[in-house]
């Protein structure tokens, strides 16, 4: 029966860190990786200011005006990037019907 304690990395941790004594560098660094927070180390992703689906009626009329020119502005990125992958798509069937 193993002895009590938690599972980290296939060891039990609080085992270890009994046997390692209260002031060691080797408990410290341990103790120290379990409680960092691995969330720290990604960047959380920007948040778009719209999505579609949100609730309009909070909104300002300037509010609504500033969301409709972020679509538009989206939807002018979207079809550039369309328009990208056609011409991409055209040059490589010109290419393998040879």
């Amino acid at each position: 029966m193993p002895e009590p304690g938690w599972r980290y990395k296939g060891a039990y941790v609080g085992c270890c860190c009994r046997r390692l004594g209260a002031e060691s560098p080797e408990r410290e660094l341990l103790t120290a990786e379990l409680l960092m927070d691995w969330d720290e180390l990604v960047p959380p992703k920007a948040q778009s200011g719209v999505a579609v689906g949100d609730n309009l009626s909070t909104l300002s009329v300037a509010e609504l005006e500033a969301r409709i020119a972020a679509f538009e502005a989206e939807i002018e990125r979207v079809k550039a990037e369309l328009e990208a992958k056609r011409r991409h798509e055209e040059a490589a069937s010109a290419l393998f019907k040879r």
